[in-house]
């Protein structure tokens, strides 16, 4: 999993465009409506490179023999919120290395200090402080002090022990978990997919409640994460607040070019949406669709990796 409320954020802003613009098809958008939820489930959830084209292909090539129970519909609500996870990399990855090397360059466990600048950021901007789903306005808070078993359990510990449950539930959907094999085949195809849980809440806390100016201006303001005058900023947020806006969604995306980070990752995400739908309708062929959606490119490019590399050496 890669659950970061950046990434969340993504597809969520990305699909309200999606669903306002007149270049996504019916199909489209009537399926992400439907299941916007296991869209979401999607746009936290690694592996979207290597699997897009195939589940497009399974979804259009059964689109019209459909029926509960097969799933088509999941599966293609699923891989729009891939596709959103993979904008949100491609924009972000590389800007985490050029602005907080230090995480990367000393290879330090957890998630990195611009990682949860910007989810914080979003968790204001785009979730209102927790007041938008589906999130709540507890779920930075420190120790849940607000929730009345907050002084009668040791919070510490029970954010562990509902860790640790969780990560269980993940393997209980494995399909490889089968009574077909035995305990020991089943624990070690477990262990092989199980995923350490290194995000620390405290952490996110820390920086909601007492950001670090530092932090702030070298993650936030200087690279001009998130600016809200930005038009296509402003067309998501008036779509989420229900709003008829007369912002023209062609000229935010065409702005937002330079425009805000954010921004950029909207507009990146848009495309991978709309060259999806355009797949989905056999408008194009995959060889197209595979360079309009980046599948054959790194995440992060050679030029930082050697960038690093080189700072390394000196250190």
């Amino acid at each position: 999993m890669s659950e970061y409320i950046t990434h969340l954020a993504v597809f969520d802003d990305c699909g309200r465009l999606a669903l306002h613009s007149p270049e996504i098809c019916r199909a489209f958008k009537e399926n992400l409506s439907k299941h916007w939820e296991v869209a979401r489930l999607g746009s936290i959830t690694r592996g979207g490179d290597r699997n897009s084209v195939h589940f497009l292909n399974v979804c259009r090539d059964n689109w019209q023999t459909r029926k509960d129970g097969d799933f088509i519909e999941e599966k293609l609500a699923f891989v729009s919120g891939w596709r959103c996870h993979n904008a949100a990399d491609r924009m972000f990855k590389p800007v985490y290395r050029l602005r907080n090397p230090e995480h990367y360059l000393e290879n330090r466990e957890g998630v990195s200090d611009i990682r949860i600048y910007h989810d914080v950021i979003v968790f204001r901007e785009v979730y209102d402080n927790g007041k938008k789903e589906p999130f709540l306005p507890s779920f930075l808070e420190f120790r849940m002090r607000s929730h009345p078993a907050a002084e009668d359990v040791n919070v510490e510990r029970t954010e562990d022990l509902f860790g640790a449950m969780w990560q269980r539930t993940l393997l209980e959907q494995h399909s490889f978990l089968s009574e077909e094999l035995d305990l020991d085949e089943q624990l070690k195809l477990a262990f092989a997919h199980l995923q350490d849980l290194y995000v620390e809440l405290k952490s996110y806390a820390e920086a909601y409640y007492h950001p670090h100016p530092d932090k702030l201006r070298r993650f936030i303001f200087e690279p001009n994460f998130y600016d809200r005058s930005d038009p296509i900023i402003k067309l998501a947020r008036s779509i989420q607040e229900g709003q008829t806006d007369a912002i023209v969604l062609q000229s935010a995306l065409e702005a937002a070019r330079s425009q805000s980070q954010y921004a950029q990752a909207l507009k990146w995400g848009y495309r991978y949406l709309k060259v999806s739908s355009d797949y989905f309708e056999r408008k194009i062929s995959e060889k197209k669709y595979r360079t309009l959606s980046d599948l054959d490119k790194p995440h992060v490019p050679k030029e930082i990796k050697e960038w690093l590399e080189t700072l390394k050496e000196k250190s």
